[in-house]
């Protein structure tokens, strides 16, 4: 169960660094302050463990968004998406066998 937490709160963190790359590279838009909110949702659950819906939250609403900016940016990469959604899955599904 604590690799699961530390796992969990890598990711959220690793969004979270990647946001401030981007921003470094190229202008600060109105999308980074929710995919830190949403990574912020990943890495809250990861040391309180409670509420629950904080993980399916987190994860599912990055699938979402991730998809919403590479539409409307015209920067839509499919090898990122696939593996942000298997890595999504698969935590959820580990959440709910571990619990």
């Amino acid at each position: 169960m604590i690799l699961f937490r530390i796992f969990i709160f890598l990711y959220g963190l690793l969004t979270v660094i990647a946001v401030g790359e981007e921003v470094k590279v190229e202008q600060f838009n109105w999308s980074h302050p929710i995919y830190i909110l949403l990574s912020l949702c990943l890495m809250i659950f990861a040391v309180k463990t409670d509420p629950e819906w904080l993980l399916y939250f987190g994860l599912i609403a990055l699938i979402i968004f991730a998809v919403f900016m590479g539409v409307t940016t015209n920067s839509f990469h499919w090898m990122h998406l696939i593996v942000r959604l298997i890595t999504s899955i698969t935590l959820i599904f580990v959440w709910n066998w571990l619990k």
